[in-house]
């Protein structure tokens, strides 16, 4: 299969073709979800036999040994994978010796697992009794759900603002250099660094993996909400319901009406989904730390630390929330006596610190700053002379300037807080369960038959998950401002909440208790209708529009009748830019300046998927390392900046300039590039009258013209950046750095935050 890919080289070599090679392309990448899901397995299977011993193992049902298993893999291999990207060696050779060794050596363990399943499933899906055909429905549903998920999420190229601007770019770089040192993405350093599978699954495929490492992620996610909800209530069929719901929500996933115009949540490339899914690994394995017998603890103490090394490794911010989480529980274990309960989670609470210190000492040791979003607290202690070497010190001015905006702008705690927290903790999915709970639960104590509805521990012990992750959420969320900085960036994050929570709502609607066939079915019938309905009313009008994405795009993409490139150009759900991915001018830009080119564009949204398309912006990548000889030098010293940093193309749009409307860097501030000096340097190399690529004057280029010249200025006048951008303050801080040298000080915009002298 990887050799397959290798020479195939789909998304490089034939990113415009359509056909059955398309079609078998993505038949292919189908089975490296399945691939990818048996190596993270594999891993912790073995990992969970050094820690437990192979009888310990072998006694788990079969649902719980595998999801038990992929957890205890995930941390395994993100801090091994993080160890070779620090050595370089996020390469091709070492990817396929790592993973020829991991597959050659789990192949009898893969025969057995196949064996077992042979003996095994008939009887689960055996259609002559009722708990059999109940199965076999439930399978259908899932499988349909499954296959919509796969179709449109999965294989489709999903993306939105975000991820096409930067996250892509980064995953790039480190592809490109098979290195994790600092690169020119400069802050995804300490965002996306820890996503080792991505790197290690690109190296192997191609740029469309993280998408399929991602499903292998909610794949077990699935399981584990299954194998989770069967053990509160195995005859009810609730754990089917739960993996369906887990899935099938996770195909329309549009942001709240108030957060409309922000990118979707739930994108599969992204990292947060991962996150997710390794934090949903962390709840179940506490409150299976919980519940069982002192002889099994070793393997959930090890399930527990590999899902947490993995959660904060991923996202180390996580730590907190894993840290307040586990935190709590080990306050209730204590207060309740239950000593394994207090232990286990309060060192799963101590790792997820020590992990956190662990990778800030790693960001201040190679960068000079322990981590960006603390950057106002800990500004009197970064180091500005690996700042400046690395060549980002105008990037992270402009962090701080940031930061400073966003500490003013903190959401009141109010009503509008909480409903903004209801909707970080997908209440706005979740509440029809919760009320059809409330519902039963009413009807039981009118009947007088509420008692004894939690007589079970597993029942009790994930009540009290539940309830420590309610708790620890709003530590989070309310106590240190998460949700009250920028919420629509909490609000892609706390899809760690989706899960947790669902599992929480369907225990309170287990807790009738179902006695036949047909109550189940009715029940998890009636609750998908109240949820597809409660979906529907907030978002009809979307749903509607992405009809097509279900009907026509995403099936097209997987037959072959749509190219990678069609893909990208048709962003399928509604609320994304109608270009997509791929912007039409930056493809003749990328044409003429020829792959790996690098293009400076004045525009964020001038998005160019396209095969080694270097598209670079201010916001999200370093532009040059001599940003002050850009900015505040004359246009010569402009120029010899700019091709220092090898570039020698500027891409600019009238359309881009005119719908956002502004030009999004400062750089149009300086000499080289303001509106009335341009043409003096600048020519058009190509145009179609609306979008630019422009380049040095000289051979083969144009005058820019008066037309040109009118909307640029006009457009520059009114880009929100160029007119905020503190350009005198710029000047005296690098005045400042270059008379009394590369320290903190307070910076001119920042009188009090920092609490550092003024020189």
């Amino acid at each position: 299969m990887i050799a397959g890919f290798a020479r195939a080289d789909i998304y490089n070599a034939h990113f415009f073709d359509t056909g059955p090679l398309v079609a078998l392309y993505n038949a292919a990448r189908l089975i490296i979800i399945v691939v990818v899901a048996w190596l993270v397995y594999a891993v912790g299977a073995g990992t969970l036999v050094l820690a437990a011993g192979r009888t310990a193992v072998a006694a788990l049902p079969p649902g719980e040994r595998y999801a038990l298993g992929f957890f205890a893999g995930t941390g395994v291999w993100h801090l091994g994978l993080m160890g070779l990207g620090f050595a370089g060696d996020d390469t091709f050779p070492i990817a396929l010796a790592l993973t020829a060794a991991i597959i050659a050596l789990s192949g009898s363990h893969l025969l057995s697992c196949l064996g077992e399943a042979r003996r095994q499933l008939p009887a689960i899906f055996k259609r002559s009794t009722p708990l059999g055909r109940r199965n076999v429905v439930y399978l259908l549903i899932f499988a349909v759900v499954a296959a919509l998920f796969l179709c449109i999420k999965v294989l489709y190229p999903n993306g939105s603002n975000d991820y096409y601007d930067h996250y892509f770019y980064y995953y790039e770089r480190v592809v490109q250099t098979g290195s994790l040192m600092p690169n020119d993405v400069w802050y995804h350093f300490y965002y996306s660094k820890g996503a080792g599978l991505f790197f290690l699954t690109m190296v192997l495929t191609d740029p469309l993996a993280p998408q399929l490492v991602a499903a292998a992620f909610i794949g077990a996610g699935a399981l584990t909400v299954a194998v989770m909800l069967n053990r509160v209530a195995s005859d009810s069929g609730i754990g089917w319901v739960g993996a369906i719901f887990y899935g099938g929500l996770l195909i329309f996933t549009p942001n709240p009406p108030d957060l409309v115009g922000a990118a979707g949540w739930a994108e599969l490339a992204k990292i947060h989904e991962l996150s997710a899914v390794t934090f949903l690994g962390v709840f179940w394995t506490s409150l299976r730390l919980a519940d069982s017998p002192s002889e099994e603890r070793p393997l959930w103490l090890c399930g527990l630390a590999s899902a947490v090394l993995a959660t904060v490794l991923l996202t180390t911010v996580m730590a907190a929330v894993v840290g307040a989480y586990l935190g709590v529980l080990a306050v209730a274990g204590l207060a309740m006596r239950r000593m394994g309960l207090a232990f286990g989670t309060a060192l799963g609470a101590g790792l997820a610190g020590m992990t956190a210190v662990a990778v800030m000492a790693i960001n201040y040791w190679l960068t000079g700053i322990p981590t960006d979003l603390l950057l106002l607290a800990l500004w009197r202690f970064v180091d500005l002379e690996k700042v400046q070497r690395w060549g980002v010190l105008s990037e992270v001015l402009w962090q701080h300037l940031g930061m400073t905006g966003y500490n003013k702008e903190l959401e009141p705690i109010g009503w509008h807080l909480m409903r903004l927290i209801g909707q970080d903790l997908r209440l706005s999915l979740w509440w029809p369960l919760f009320a059809f709970a409330a519902g039963g639960l009413g009807w039981t104590i009118w009947a007088g038959d509420w008692r004894g509805r939690f007589t079970r521990p597993s029942q009790r012990v994930l009540l009290l998950a539940g309830t420590a992750f309610a708790v620890s959420f709003l530590i989070v969320a309310v106590g240190l401002g998460a949700a009250r900085r920028e919420t629509a960036s909490f609000y892609r994050l706390s899809t760690f909440a989706y899960g947790p929570v669902l599992c929480t709502a369907l225990l309170l609607v287990a807790a009738y208790d179902y006695r036949s066939r047909a109550k189940a079915a009715v029940s998890a019938l009636v609750i998908g209708a109240i949820v597809l309905s409660g979906e529907f009313g907030k978002h009809g009008r979307m749903m509607l529009a992405g009809v097509p994405m279900l009907t026509g795009d995403a099936v097209s993409f997987a037959i072959g009748r749509f190219s990678i490139a069609d893909a990208y150009r048709h962003p399928g759900w509604p609320g994304r830019l109608p270009w997509g991915g791929i912007y039409p001018g930056m493809e003749a830009a990328w044409r003429i300046a020829g792959r790996g080119t690098p293009i400076y564009s004045l525009h964020n949204q001038a998005y160019c998927m396209l095969p080694d398309c270097r598209m670079l912006s201010w916001l999200n990548t370093r532009a040059t390392p001599d940003t002050d000889a850009a900015l505040f030098g004359t246009p010569q010293e402009g120029e010899a900046a700019f091709k220092r940093a090898g570039i020698n193309y500027f891409f600019y749009s009238k359309e881009l300039g005119a719908q956002f409307p502004q030009i999004s860097t400062p750089l149009v501030l300086s000499q080289l590039l303001a509106p009335d000096t341009i043409a003096d340097h600048l020519a058009i190399r190509w145009t179609d009258g609306t979008s630019y690529l422009l380049t040095w004057r000289g051979a083969g280029t144009q005058p820019i013209d008066s037309g040109f010249l009118d909307t640029y200025r006009a457009q520059v006048a009114a880009s929100g950046i160029a007119n905020s951008f503190p350009l005198a303050q710029w000047r005296s801080i690098y005045g400042h750095f270059r008379d009394k040298g590369m320290h903190p000080y307070r910076l001119p915009w920042c009188r009090s935050c920092d609490g550092i002298p003024a020189d």
